[in-house]
């Protein structure tokens, strides 16, 4: 039984969920920004307690039956490459691995239509460029790398209906450039808003980008048009954290230098243990431009996605930022409970 439950555990990538909480806090505290301080939005979340339950739950369920998906698409490729993985191995049937990717996938879109028709139209989006992804796109070079950070950028976006639906719909007509000038000043910055989901989506797709060289032949130009995509982040939070965090600037206004400089110190240090995490392998990478030196990359960058969010949050939440950073022993214990090849 054991045996069973750690293969589907494995499956669906547990550890992997841990960066869905990450990115939601990071998408939530950069839109409520204008909103108050931590205690402000531990409340207004508490205060829309049922929404953030149903949106918990379809974003796991989106991010499980994503991975089944992967699985039951790839069945043929990872006979060879990757031999031990439960669908392959005989440790989960076919037949109940494709009625599981069913029924959770429905299950999502049952849980994001409790919250209304934006967030069934909303997890229905994340199903289908989930599809595309495993589909066909992956197989496509560049295609497969933005259909997969769409599908971040989507979530993103999704997770703000914990916080109500105005959040929500302020962020997609600011993606749209389409926000009012009533609804920049309730809620914060129209240039903003959305710079988020837009730095995950390339965060994401840049990483997306170099995995691919792991099952195909690749070139050095590639490897840097990759890692370019996932650097344009950590240039843009290094400008943020000198020039736009709010709280910062509003030292540097009341000329408390000593707060200030903690306060960038603070949070280009969280970006140079980033930087110093995927630094060393890529370096490799780029240097060498072998597919097998592309996992060590991959690796550190997924595990970095709970850093990288805890930078974003820290810019305008530096106390919410610091307990995002407790989730990265939460996802390396779980990575060692269901690690999967």
């Amino acid at each position: 039984m054991w045996k069973t439950v750690l293969a589907w555990l494995r499956l669906v990538r547990l550890s992997g969920m841990v960066t869905l909480l990450s990115n939601a806090l990071a998408a939530c505290a950069v839109v409520f920004a204008s909103g108050g301080d931590i205690r402000h939005f531990a409340a207004h979340v508490y205060q829309h307690g049922q929404n953030a339950l149903w949106v918990a739950c379809a974003s796991i369920c989106l991010y499980a039956s994503g991975m089944i998906w992967n699985d039951v698409f790839d069945i043929d490729r990872d006979r060879d490459l990757y031999p031990h993985r439960p669908l392959v191995s005989g440790k989960l049937s076919p037949v109940s691995v494709f009625l599981g990717g069913i029924i959770i996938t429905l299950l999502a879109l049952f849980c994001a239509g409790q919250i209304g028709y934006r967030g069934f139209y909303a997890a229905g989006i994340i199903v289908a460029f989930s599809f595309c992804y495993n589909g066909f796109a992956k197989h496509i070079p560049f295609i497969g790398a933005l259909c997969m950070g769409a599908v971040r950028f989507t979530h993103a976006i999704f997770v703000l209906l914990m916080l109500d639906v105005d959040f929500f719909d302020f962020m997609v007509l600011s993606c749209l450039f389409m926000g009012s000038e009533a609804d920049v000043q309730q809620y914060g910055s129209q240039i903003l808003a959305p710079f988020y989901p837009f730095m995950l989506f390339l965060y994401i797709c840049g990483l997306t980008y170099l995995s691919e060289l792991e099952s195909r032949r690749g070139t050095r130009l590639e490897v840097l048009l990759g890692t370019g995509l996932f650097s344009i982040p950590l240039f843009a939070a290094l400008y943020a954290i000198l020039f736009s965090s709010p709280w910062i600037q509003a030292f540097i206004g009341e000329e408390r230098w000593g707060s200030a400089i903690l306060g960038i110190c603070f949070l280009s240090a969280l970006l140079l243990a980033l930087g110093v995490r995927i630094g060393g392998p890529l370096v490799n990478l780029i240097k060498q431009a072998k597919h097998e030196l592309v996992g060590p990359v991959i690796g550190r960058g997924l595990a970095g996605i709970i850093l990288f969010d805890a930078i974003w949050v820290s810019l305008y939440m530096p106390a919410l930022g610091c307990v995002l950073l407790l989730l990265i022993p939460v996802f390396a214990g779980l990575r060692l409970l269901a690690r999967m090849e």
